[in-house]
């Protein structure tokens, strides 16, 4: 894959390039995927915690996970040669269904906290 700061080929799973030290396209998708899952494990605990109480304080920070898991994954696609974009695509569009049902889950919760 090559850098998109330096244009120089890095080694597949490398998270940072070893020409510029810039965080590569699989390191930024690495780390949002870690936000996105920091995120669902907070709202899953939130839900636990709270009962019946609104989990509208978890809402911004999951929607912030799920923007920067598309913007990766985005980005990921761009860096990616074209034997891998396939396989890149079709990971980033999980991540968008996975996120989309995570958002549905919180309203759904939310919904039943507000309706007891």
């Amino acid at each position: 894959m090559k850098c998109k700061h330096c244009d120089m080929e890095y080694g597949a799973g490398s998270h940072f390039c070893q020409s510029c030290g810039r965080m590569t396209a699989e390191g930024e998708m690495g780390l949002a995927m870690s936000e996105f899952a920091a995120a669902m494990k907070h709202l899953a605990k939130e839900a636990t915690r709270m009962g019946k109480v609104s989990l509208q304080n978890v809402e911004p920070e999951l929607k912030t996970a799920i923007q920067r898991v598309s913007r990766a994954g985005s980005k990921m696609a761009v860096a990616a040669k074209p034997a891998g974009q396939k396989a890149i695509i079709a990971t980033a569009k999980a991540m968008k269904l996975a996120a989309h049902a995570a958002e549905k889950v919180a309203k759904e919760l939310n919904k039943a906290a507000r309706s007891q």
